[in-house]
């Protein structure tokens, strides 16, 4: 029998209300809204109204999937542990940003004002690379000897008629580097400038002005303007944290990280193939080995905690970055960039919890519908696998799951807050967006919707016209 309940008021009020709730699963206004705002397949449905409606039958449909597999304890299983594990830490980090970085950040009129102006002025510069520091600095001493710029290019490998040229406005990719050219004066030489493991040596030899400048133009130009200035406050406030709060860093044992790089590697063909995660399947078979390398310490974290090869791997598996496997110097590169973002994640994540936020209303909302979304997934998946063989040739798949799903939802108690769904105000993107510090991850898990299943949308949709309004 169906249990249902249709509200109006009577939710109780928190900091993350309920849209619905599903068995004992809830839909939260934070997982509604990622789902209304960032699914393409919406695109092409003009109605909000309709939006709403199948952005909350699919999820509906989703919580039925992960109610049946919870009740088969799909969530014990050690890869859904695993990525829940992983999706929690991201989203201590995501909150850590919140709460001690984007809330501090602070953009007067006047820092507008100015980066506009600046951002109608180019100037042109010549410039140097030296990948050496002490070169660098050998360098940095003949130009103040008196050696020309020029002299210097011929030392560095140029040639004096081809060195470089680049312009430099507001929001250049370097903002050190801005900063400097904007303070020097024309023909002046500036170095050695460190940026990353590279030393530039510059020198300013012309500039280009846009004399057009007015309120209507700077208008146009606001938003742009002030996600630069949101951007760069970010990084500084950033940098600043973690030279306060975070001084320590890990160590990692860098002979046995080469023999894990070279375990990899073996696993890995370096071809562009079907495959389109090639270095999850290295990391699972160089897991199945058991071989000794596995069981030792790679890397130690300054509370003193130990991680082994296994766990290293295991970390890499879950994160968010991914490994370049089209060639072995590729490989190298990234699984060292993936190995230090994972790590310096861990430290961040650990950090965020020992301020309190692993009790934070939202890191646990987000936690609990990332993880019915693994677990709704891998019940999907395992029902068609074994329903695709049945031998029941007759119906469709999509039938199959119509019917599967509604005999499901006529067994469970379903709670829909009206009030909160109907006055819901947020603009749709109708599209997918990225995550600013997880770039491979989505805002929100993908929703598949299920517009396409007659008799399930046709039942919550009697049971909706049944109800009183």
């Amino acid at each position: 029998m169906l249990v249902i309940i249709f509200a109006g008021g009577c939710e109780k009020e928190s900091k993350m209300p309920v849209v619905a709730r599903v068995g004992d699963l809830q839909i939260s206004q934070e997982e509604f809204e990622l789902a209304y705002r960032f699914n393409p397949a919406l695109g092409i449905i003009k109605s909000d109204t309709v939006a709403r409606r199948i952005v909350l039958n699919s999820l509906i449909a989703k919580k039925l999937w992960a109610l049946e597999g919870y009740a088969r304890q799909l969530d014990k299983k050690p890869v859904i542990r695993e990525m829940t594990e992983q999706y929690r830490r991201e989203a201590l980090i995501e909150r850590f940003w919140e709460k001690k970085i984007f809330s501090n950040i602070k953009i007067g009129e006047q820092e507008i004002r100015n980066a506009y102006f600046r951002s109608k002025r180019k100037r042109i510069i010549q410039f140097l690379v030296s990948d050496n520091e002490r070169r660098a600095q050998d360098f940095a001493a003949q130009l103040q000897n008196g050696v020309s710029f020029e002299r210097l290019a011929a030392l560095l490998g140029y040639d004096i008629r081809q060195i470089p040229v680049d312009s430099v406005s507001f929001g250049y990719r370097f903002e050190k580097l801005e900063q400097t050219v904007f303070d020097m004066k024309m023909n002046e030489v500036r170095g050695p400038i460190t940026l990353g493991h590279r030393y530039f040596f510059v020198k300013l030899i012309g500039e280009k002005q846009d004399i057009f400048t007015a309120e209507i133009d700077l208008e146009a130009q606001r938003r742009k303007l002030v996600k630069t200035l949101r951007d760069r406050k970010r990084k500084t406030l950033f940098e600043k944290y973690v030279a306060e709060h975070l001084p320590q860093k890990y160590e990692l044992d860098k002979s046995v990280f080469k023999k894990l790089a070279r375990a990899l590697e073996k696993q890995l063909q370096f071809e562009r193939s079907g495959n389109p995660q090639p270095f999850l399947s290295a990391i699972e078979k160089t897991l199945d080995t058991g071989e000794e390398l596995l069981r030792q310490p790679v890397v130690t974290f300054p509370d003193g905690e130990n991680w082994t090869v296994e766990q290293l791997l295991k970390r890499l598996r879950t994160g968010p970055y991914p490994l370049e496997t089209s060639s072995p110097g590729n490989f190298r590169n990234s699984i060292i960039a993936a190995t230090r973002m994972n790590l310096d994640d861990e430290l961040l994540a650990k950090h965020a919890a020992a301020l309190g936020l692993g009790g934070d209303e939202k890191v646990e909302i987000i936690t609990a519908f990332m993880k019915d979304d693994l677990v709704a997934t891998a019940m999907k998946r395992d029902w068609m696998r074994k329903n695709s063989s049945s031998g029941d040739d007759e119906k469709q798949p999509a039938e199959k799951i119509d019917n599967f799903l509604c005999d499901r939802l006529t067994r469970t108690g379903i709670y829909i807050n009206w009030e909160k769904l109907r006055g819901f105000p947020a603009k749709r993107a109708d599209m997918l967006v990225f995550k600013t510090h997880f770039p491979s991850r989505t805002i929100g898990p993908p929703l598949e919707l299920v517009d396409y299943l007659p008799q399930f949308n046709k039942l919550l949709r009697d049971i909706r016209n049944s109800s009183p309004p």
